[in-house]
């Protein structure tokens, strides 16, 4: 968890964000950005239990889900992908739009 927050806030323009806001600005863009490197970690942490949970299921089991062992990994990454893409609409508060090309 360590790691998300230390490369997280190095990567950070803190120079940028006192020049453009003041030093004042420090301590909410750090608060944002510790915040952000938590729930990224937290969120790959209950991805990586999940999966490991349905790994550890039976042939059987997987079936009454809807599942197969085959497909097990590209189908929570599906799962994993689409929920991403709630999430950022939920952020910007609009509903995704179905767009034809």
């Amino acid at each position: 968890m360590l790691g998300y927050i230390f490369d997280d806030l190095l990567a950070v323009d803190w120079r940028g964000v006192v020049a453009c806001h003041g030093s004042a600005a420090v301590i909410p863009q750090a608060r944002q950005v510790i915040g952000r490197a938590y729930r990224e970690w937290r969120h790959d942490r209950d991805v990586t239990r999940i999966a490991d949970v349905l790994g550890q299921l039976s042939d059987r089991q997987l079936r009454l889900l809807g599942l197969n062992r085959a497909t097990l990994v590209t189908e929570l990454e599906t799962v994993v992908a689409s929920n991403a893409a709630q999430r950022e609409y939920a952020e910007i508060g609009r509903e995704p739009t179905l767009r034809l090309t």
